[in-house]
């Protein structure tokens, strides 16, 4: 009976150790951390990133993510391709640049792939009702905040600028972040800001809280210039409504905005990224309005080719492109 008590105590024992070798992650595997690149707090990027990374935390077992605030899009794809980010948003426009070693990447083609496309981030031009500026034009000579450096809204800032003939030695250009560029013109500090951001923006509402704020329209004739000129801009409007307190609509030009991710990425994990999101979006809609732009029908193409791992999801729903 001694030695059978004995046997029992050490069975005991070792299915106590088997028990807590299985304690922690749940799988028994280390966990998975990956870093989230998104933008400037006062933007879209930053809680529309925090939204995601929390969906992907939640329903990707063993994967914890963090959202990181960055300088925007340029810097993103840099991060994406050193490695020191794992997941990104990058503005369309920055994307096509960065694989294809053109405009700021010139000669220097970044390792990144896409996951899938989101929302159209639109320009807003934004001055103050009392600034006599009524058009694009009316920025030269002028005090213009164009976006954070090495952020995607500086790129668009100087394409769109470009197109309709100003560079920056018509205007005094300001590198300030939305919620810097916001601040700047509630104290009168500068006369305007361009600001490639999702609408509503919360640089903007805050800025229209305090101020009476008008956005620039761009003509129909500017519009089709920015477009020859650079194919990855599109037709929008900001509507009436979308800003409480601002009265008029405006016409301008957006790019898509799309998740990137190192081309190094697992193929098994960008997978499971792209299916958390999609299958749960209405999380992320209450995050941020925006996330109503993201479908499963806009998802792709998405600028440059797909992550392996994405493109096996959206095979699996069905989807084709081109």
């Amino acid at each position: 009976m001694k030695k059978v008590g004995i046997w029992i105590i050490i069975l005991i024992f070792l299915l106590s150790l088997a028990g807590l070798s299985g304690c922690g992650s749940g799988s028994g595997k280390p966990a998975t951390h990956l870093t989230f690149a998104t933008a400037g707090t006062g933007g879209t990027f930053y809680p529309l990133g925090g939204g995601m990374a929390k969906i992907i935390t939640k329903y990707v077992p063993n994967t914890q993510v963090t959202a990181e605030a960055t300088g925007g899009s340029v810097e993103n794809a840099r991060l994406l391709d050193k490695g020191e980010a794992d997941l990104a948003f990058v503005a369309g426009d920055v994307t096509y640049e960065a694989y294809n070693g053109l405009g700021d990447f010139q000669n220097n083609k970044k390792k990144i792939a896409s996951l899938f496309a989101t929302y159209s981030e639109p320009v807003h031009i934004v001055t103050l009702e009392d600034k006599p500026i009524n058009s694009v034009l009316d920025l030269k000579g002028k005090k213009v905040a164009v976006g954070s450096p090495g952020s995607g809204t500086e790129v668009k800032a100087r394409a769109l600028l470009n197109a309709l003939g100003i560079t920056y030695n018509d205007i005094d250009e300001q590198f300030l972040s939305f919620s810097e560029a916001s601040d700047a013109l509630k104290d009168n500090n500068i006369d305007a800001a361009i600001m490639a951001v999702g609408a509503p923006a919360s640089a903007v509402m805050d800025l229209s809280a305090v101020r009476k704020v008008k956005l620039i329209s761009l003509t129909p004739e500017q519009i089709s210039k920015v477009k020859e000129k650079y194919p990855y801009f599109t037709e929008s409007k900001i509507k009436k409504g979308i800003y409480e307190k601002i009265p008029k609509e405006a016409d301008t030009v957006a790019v898509p905005i799309v998740v990137a991710a190192r081309a190094d990425l697992p193929e098994q994990t960008a997978y499971d990224v792209v299916k958390a999101i999609f299958e749960h979006l209405p999380e992320l809609e209450a995050v941020h309005n925006v996330a109503r732009e993201i479908t499963l029908q806009t998802a792709v193409p998405a600028v440059i080719p797909l992550h392996p791992g994405a493109e096996k999801y959206f095979k699996e729903k069905g989807l084709t492109w081109k």
